[in-house]
């Protein structure tokens, strides 16, 4: 894993945003689900990472979970690693 690694996880109502730290040192944020799935996202990763070069890598939560939730979670992290240029990985949610 690179570090600082962003984590996000939208497979549930809750939704949770972590940002990692190589000395194992992090944030984590938690957020329940609303309409605008999005930018609740875009508000989260900003919080942890003011300025998305410092994305090391990305990984994301595959569910199993809410197929709207995910989808907008794979599409987000999907345009941020194109952007970034960080790597994107997936974990299985039930290992949170």
């Amino acid at each position: 894993m690179k570090f600082p690694a962003l984590l996000i996880d939208t497979s549930t109502r809750y939704l949770a945003f972590a940002r990692v730290e190589a000395d194992g040192v992090g944030k984590l944020i938690a957020k329940t689900a609303a309409d605008n799935g999005e930018e609740t996202i875009d508000q989260a990763v900003a919080e942890l990472f003011p300025k998305s070069e410092e994305i090391a890598e990305i990984w994301l939560g595959e569910g199993p979970g809410s197929f709207v939730g995910l989808r907008s979670s794979f599409a987000y992290a999907r345009m941020l690693a194109m952007l970034s240029g960080a790597p994107c990985r997936t974990f299985l949610s039930s290992r949170l």
